[in-house]
């Protein structure tokens, strides 16, 4: 039975307004070929800085400009409408989830809750405590 509610909670998330904006953003994101060569090449920098970290002779000054190099892209990315949109439905998105599980988590005695009735969880019966 508990399973079975999971599921049917996965399927409310999925259909929620929420999750999906967050895919329609990442559909756009991802149909955009630079905007996801800028992301390919992000992720490329944070590898070699990386890499160039765990070397033992690594080179301070090698590693501080590529790490201004990954900020200067990180500026650029954050910046484009697209990648900003999906940082923001995702945000969103996370916010929901976070609710979730604290509405879960008040509802089994792990963290108190304030209902939409303005009560502390305990002093109801809607968490069948």
């Amino acid at each position: 039975m508990v399973i079975q509610k999971a599921r049917e909670l996965g399927l409310e998330l999925s259909e929620s307004a929420e999750f999906q904006d967050m895919l329609r953003a990442r559909t756009a994101m991802e149909s955009d070929a630079a905007l996801m060569a800028m992301v390919n090449e992000f992720s490329s920098i944070q590898h070699s800085i990386m890499d160039m970290m765990s070397d033992e002779n690594a080179n301070a000054e090698a590693i501080r400009a590529r790490s201004d190099d990954l900020e200067r892209m990180q500026d650029e990315l954050v910046s484009h409408p697209l990648f900003a949109s999906m940082l923001s439905t995702q945000n969103v998105f996370q916010q929901l989830m976070g609710e979730v599980n604290s509405t879960i988590g008040a509802c089994i005695g792990m963290e108190p809750q304030e209902h939409s009735c303005g009560h502390e969880c305990g002093s109801c019966d809607s968490c069948k405590h």
